[in-house]
């Protein structure tokens, strides 16, 4: 009986070994005041929500990822627990696969993004991320601070996607995006 109870815990113990390490880390959630614009020839404008973005006009978007309960995994990833994928691979033109994760997907907004000189929209999709205590630049506690400069609008101008986000550094020396846009002439589904 000993026998069996050892060769059981030996290939449990094997089993829980191949699973994927991670440990959890909570931090409180710094909500930041309010977005501003720092781009003045852009206008931001949410499709359902009633919410536009103008230069030197602060404004609080009405969805809001919180960033404060983050699962991290031995790959150096990490995942959101509210079944959203890396925040890091959302920082790539290939936004539509991440998009499909539900974390993530229900705090996008679809916007439009106007162009001073440009007579249409350009099509886009903006995610906002809480602040966390662990942040070390204040500034991205107090606020989102958004720009959006004339070479991403460039290349989506062309119909490629252009993704523009600030990155803020954790006390850990990671960096996580306060807030992500993605822009492109052409439809974002």
């Amino acid at each position: 009986m000993l026998k069996l109870r050892l060769i059981l815990s030996a290939v449990l113990l094997s089993l829980l070994s191949a699973c994927a390490t991670y440990t959890t880390s909570v931090t409180n959630s710094v909500r930041q005041q309010y977005a501003v614009l720092q781009t003045e020839t852009v206008t931001i404008v949410a499709e359902q929500e009633n919410w536009q973005l103008r230069f030197g006009e602060p404004a609080m978007p009405p969805k809001v990822l919180d960033s404060t309960f983050i699962r991290h995994y031995e790959d150096g990833y990490a995942y959101s627990q509210s079944g959203g994928g890396p925040l890091a691979s959302a920082i790539t033109p290939d936004y539509a696969a991440w998009m499909k994760l539900p974390g993530y997907s229900a705090n996008t907004m679809n916007v439009k993004v106007y162009v001073e000189g440009r007579s249409q929209p350009l099509n886009g999709k903006m995610l906002f991320v809480t602040a966390r205590e662990d942040m070390t630049e204040s500034s991205a506690k107090r606020a989102w601070t958004v720009a959006v400069p004339q070479q991403y609008i460039q290349v989506a101008e062309t119909g490629q996607v252009a993704v523009v986000y600030q990155p803020a550094r954790l006390s850990s020396g990671d960096d996580i995006a306060t807030w992500v846009l993605w822009l492109s002439a052409m439809p974002l589904l």
